[in-house]
């Protein structure tokens, strides 16, 4: 008898539940990642600007005229956003809370897998498979927003990147197929509806292609005419359908709300804008001698673009700096994926930085407004309360009335032009601007007393911790006279709570 010993054709009893954990490994981290974004979901507080804008658009869809009985301050698109949410919400069942952040989640996946698809094809490769990629920017999109999630900055880099594959195959002189080309065009249109300063990330894209190409053809793509034309329309539906956009609140914005700046310094040395820059110097020392990588690229300038757009808007709110750090930490990942293997040496100083911008960029982004003894008492005073804050900080009305659901009786957020007025005032530089921001005041005011006496509330919040509200309503003898009827039952945290006497 004679025993074969070759092992030629054999294989270790462990390589074939090695290959299909290798196989499915993906598939766990995925399913992982989905799993802590549920988490991070549950665990976080609702967005203040997300509540109220969902609020606005139950306003909207109950028959109250944008711009006249509701007042934003933002083009007509950052409430209709949110109206799928709400009808699918009343049609469905749950809150539309709930359903809002099952369609971002929904969107994420569906913009990812679009990337994927669109680059499917493509000669622009990066190393190890589109795995870990495509798992990094499910956590840009899913997990860094922390609490802004589903703001409108986060929801315009959602649909936006499908563009930016699009245009990153241009760049290397491939055909993209139709559909990806109408995405692409929806998806920047759809981004630039919200906020005209978001063309300078937006605007990104094509010109990468531009300078890759040295031609001048990828700005005049179809994908770039669909989404000049739909901004075009949108600007006309807003001027035929909803004027007191440009007669109404435009003027209040120019003269009020963009006066109103933080120091350039502060922005420049804050920490979206400090993690921002140093992603970018990761990758471009990553990318040295790397030659024209659309993948690194177009990110990068569009993370420039947008922190121009933030530096722009001189407010610097955390949402506003989300798409810039998004962008740069997807260029550092880019420049770590399509390293070769020779340079891996060298791209393993690239991890370090992309773990500790992302950590602490998450960090600055659960930075907010909160008082959760402040709902438990409102909660204690009757179910489903009408309410009006006398504030001019957003979050002392939100996303409280949402969650006790009750009754938002003012037809704005917050009374923050009697905010802005109070710091621009003493530094008017004429009496005509001076009456000019008095005027302003004058008519929140108005429209605060006629929404008191068409919808009286149940509750009225005072804040004297942001502002010394308490000693303006004792200066005004007829909002004094309103809030005869009401007794204080409590004061948390400075904010004085009053309730109506039965």
């Amino acid at each position: 008898m004679s025993v074969d010993l070759s092992t030629t054709a054999r294989t270790p009893p462990f390589s074939a539940s090695a290959d299909r954990l290798q196989s499915i490994a993906p598939w766990l981290a995925l399913g992982g990642l989905l799993v802590l974004a549920v988490l991070q979901r549950l665990l976080v507080p609702a967005n203040i600007d997300v509540a109220w804008l969902l609020t606005a658009g139950e306003k909207v869809l109950g028959g109250h005229a944008l711009y006249g009985e509701v007042l934003e301050t933002n083009p007509p698109m950052a409430v209709g956003t949110y109206l799928p949410a709400i009808l699918l919400s009343r049609l469905l069942g749950p809150a539309p809370e709930t359903v809002t952040d099952a369609l971002v989640f929904l969107a994420a996946l569906t913009s990812v897998a679009m990337v994927a698809a669109i680059l499917r094809r493509s000669t622009l490769r990066a190393q190890g498979g589109p795995w870990p990629a495509l798992l990094f920017t499910l956590a840009v999109l899913l997990i860094l927003p922390g609490q802004n999630f589903a703001q409108r900055e986060h929801i315009a880099l959602i649909v936006l990147l499908p563009a930016l594959a699009v245009t990153a195959r241009r760049a290397v002189g491939e055909r993209p197929a139709l559909w990806s080309i109408i995405v692409a065009g929806l998806g920047a249109g759809w981004t630039l509806s919200f906020k005209p300063h978001f063309a300078l990330g937006v605007a990104a894209a094509p010109l990468v292609a531009v300078f890759c190409r040295r031609s001048v053809r990828p700005l005049v793509a179809p994908e770039c005419l669909l989404a000049a034309a739909l901004v075009v329309l949108y600007a006309l539906a807003t001027l035929i359908w909803l004027p007191d956009y440009f007669t109404v609140v435009l003027p209040m914005v120019r003269d009020v709300y963009l006066q109103l700046k933080r120091p350039l310094i502060e922005l420049l040395v804050g920490t979206p804008m400090l993690v921002m820059l140093a992603m970018l110097a990761s990758a471009a020392r990553l990318e040295l001698g790397g030659g024209r990588d659309p993948l690194f690229l177009i990110p990068a300038l569009a993370s420039g673009g947008f922190a121009v757009a933030f530096l722009v808007q001189r407010k610097g709110w955390a949402y506003q700096a989300y798409p810039m750090v998004a962008l740069a930490l997807l260029a550092l990942v880019a420049a770590i994926l399509t390293r070769s293997t020779a340079d891996r040496v060298r791209a393993l100083t690239g991890p370090v930085p992309l773990a500790l911008g992302f950590f602490a960029t998450w960090l600055a982004f659960n930075v907010t407004f909160r008082v959760p003894e402040l709902q438990t008492m409102v909660a204690e005073l009757g179910p489903h309360p009408r309410v009006l804050a006398l504030s001019g900080e957003p979050g002392v009305g939100h996303p409280l009335v949402r969650a006790l659901k009750g009754t938002w009786v003012s037809r704005q957020q917050a009374l923050l032009v009697h905010d802005y007025v109070g710091y621009l005032r003493p530094r008017a530089t004429s009496p005509e601007r001076a009456a000019l921001l008095d005027g302003y005041a004058a008519r929140e005011r108005a429209n605060m007393i006629e929404d008191f006496r068409r919808t009286p509330p149940d509750v009225v919040l005072i804040d004297n911790a942001t502002d010394k509200w308490g000693e303006w309503v004792a200066g005004d003898p007829e909002v004094k006279a309103l809030l005869a009827p009401y007794r204080l039952v409590a004061t948390i945290a400075d904010v004085d709570i009053l309730k109506r006497a039965d």
